[in-house]
C-alpha cells in the first residue's frame, strides 16, 4: 500500500503548494537530525522529506494522486545520480540544501519583537526631547580665542577654534560668528544627554558647542519610525521582527555615539 503523504504532512488532499510548504517547515523544525538526533526522528524526517518532495512537485503529485485513485502502489522516483567529483566540483561545493534550512518562527517571536520595538521607540524619543528641553547654566565671559590647529598641529583643525571661558573650554566652527575675549555668553545644556550650547547675549538662537552631527537625529528618526511600525497592531509578525532588527541596530549606533561623544 502506498504511503499517505497527505497524512504524513497533515494537509488536505486539495491543499495548495504554500500550505504544503508551511506544513513541511513546521514538522521539519522538530524532526531535523540536528534538532532531534534519535533514530525514530531521523526515519520520520526522511519520510517527511519524501512526502514533501512528491507533493511539492506538480508532476509527481499528479502521478501520486492517480496512483491513489486507482489504488496502485506509487513508487517515488529515485534521486538523480551524484555527478562525478571532478565534474564541476566547485558548483556542488556551494549547493543549497533546503532540507537543512531552519526558518524563523516569526509568530513565536512576535511578542519579543514588539518589546524590542517599544524600548527602541522610547529610546529614540529621548533625542527629540533633548532638542526642546534644556536647563540654563548661567552666563560666562570669554577669556581667550585661538585656532585649534595651533594646539593640535593638525591642518584639518584650521576650521575650528577653541573658546576659553571662566567656566569651560569648548570648540566651535571658525566660519560661525566671530567671538572675541570679553564677550558674554549664555550657556545651557540639554536635559537628558547634557549636550551643551551657547549664544551671545542679545542673540535669540543657541548653538551647540561641539559640532553635533545631524546624522545623529536622522538615525534617531529611523529608530523612531521602525519602532513605531513594529508596535502597530496591523504589522505582520515578519515585519515586526524586521522592524525590531532595524531599530535595535541603529539604537546600538546611537549608544556608541553617546559613549564616545
Amino acid at each position: 500500500m502506498s504511503k499517505d503523504y497527505y497524512e504524513i504532512l497533515q494537509v488536505e488532499k486539495n491543499a495548495e503548494a504554500e500550505s504544503i510548504k508551511k506544513a513541511y517547515r513546521k514538522k521539519a523544525r522538530k524532526l531535523h537530525p540536528d534538532v532531534n538526533p534519535s533514530e525514530r526522528a531521523t526515519d520520520e524526517f526522511q519520510e517527511l522529506y519524501e512526502a514533501y518532495s512528491v507533493l511539492s512537485d506538480p508532476d509527481l503529485r499528479h502521478q501520486y494522486d492517480i496512483g491513489i485513485l486507482f489504488n496502485r502502489e506509487f513508487v517515488p522516483p529515485p534521486p538523480p545520480p551524484e555527478p562525478p567529483p571532478y565534474d564541476n566540483s566547485w558548483k556542488y561545493s556551494y549547493r543549497y540544501d533546503s532540507a537543512s534550512t531552519f526558518y524563523t518562527d516569526y509568530e513565536a517571536n512576535k511578542r519579543t519583537s514588539f518589546w524590542f520595538c517599544l524600548v527602541t521607540l522610547i529610546f529614540s524619543m529621548t533625542f527629540f526631547t533633548d532638542l526642546f528641553l534644556h536647563h540654563d547654566l548661567g552666563t560666562t565671559t570669554i577669556l581667550g580665542v585661538k585656532n585649534k590647529s595651533l594646539e593640535t598641529l593638525n591642518p584639518q583643525d584650521l576650521d575650528n577654534v577653541l573658546i576659553t571661558t571662566d567656566q569651560m573650554t569648548f570648540e566651535k566652527k571658525a566660519s560661525d560668528e566671530v567671538l572675541k575675549p570679553g564677550d558674554m555668553l549664555e550657556l545651557r545644556e540639554s536635559l537628558i544627554y547634557r549636550f551643551p550650547s551657547f549664544k551671545k547675549q542679545g542673540e535669540s538662537q543657541f548653538r551647540y558647542m561641539s559640532s553635533l552631527p545631524t546624522i545623529i537625529y536622522i538615525i534617531a528618526l529611523i529608530v523612531f519610525l521602525s519602532g513605531l511600525y513594529g508596535i502597530t497592531p496591523f504589522a505582520k509578525p515578519e515585519r515586526k521582527f524586521n522592524a525590531a532588527i532595524v531599530s535595535s541596530f541603529f539604537s546600538f549606533s546611537l549608544i556608541v555615539f553617546l559613549i564616545f561623544s
